[in-house]
């Protein structure tokens, strides 16, 4: 028996490699492969937790200089994230990372890295690798940026995000379906703000 990982449905979270028969996209998912779902929650976990992030510095949002070493472990060399805030007229913004973001920054370069390593060698969009959110295309596509409005703002996204809450939170559908209907980039911003509103005042 092998042990795997997938996000959305219990009964893959273990795999008989010689029962069993696996679609494309199933085990992409079950290798860890990124995709788009994957990639939600680090978007508005930053959001949360830096009221300045936006969809816009998150698109374009780069990776931050980072040493792959042996056993899969990273080490981040800045401590900083680089993006760009058009609306603002800014070229680019620097937002300073936390000890809580900064993990979660780490974390998702690791879930990215083969990637990183495969755009690199192939040289076939030279510059994908530099982004902060890439996810891989239909079951072994090729690599592509990601949206962050599109993680959330697709009735499909809604869908999956809302079967990831039932799983990996144990919600039920009708409470994963609500929080996956309002959940966003902004709205997580917006929720921040005012947490911090009402403890300042507290």
């Amino acid at each position: 028996m092998t042990d795997g990982f997938y996000p959305s449905h219990r009964h893959f979270t273990k795999l008989e490699p010689r029962s069993s028969k696996l679609l494309s996209r199933e085990l992409s998912e079950w290798l860890c492969i990124p995709k788009q779902h994957m990639l939600t929650p680090f978007t508005i976990y930053l959001a949360a937790k830096h009221e300045e992030i936006t969809n816009s510095f998150l698109d374009k949002c780069t990776v931050p200089k980072y040493t792959f070493i042996a056993d899969g472990q990273i080490q981040v060399e800045e401590d900083f994230l680089i993006g760009a805030k058009p609306r603002a007229k800014k070229p680019e913004q620097k937002v300073v990372l936390n000890s809580e973001t900064a993990w979660a920054v780490r974390v998702l370069i690791r879930l990215t890295h083969p990637v990183r390593t495969y755009l690199k060698q192939t040289q076939v969009s030279p510059k994908l690798h530099r982004r902060l959110f890439i996810m891989t295309g239909k079951g072994f596509g090729h690599p592509t940026g990601v949206r962050t409005t599109d993680m959330t703002g697709t009735s499909r996204t809604k869908f999956l995000n809302a079967e990831s809450m039932v799983v990996m939170l144990g919600l039920t559908k009708a409470d994963a379906k609500y929080l996956s209907d309002n959940l966003s980039v902004n709205s997580a911003r917006d929720t921040s703000i005012v947490l911090k509103v009402i403890d300042h005042m507290d």
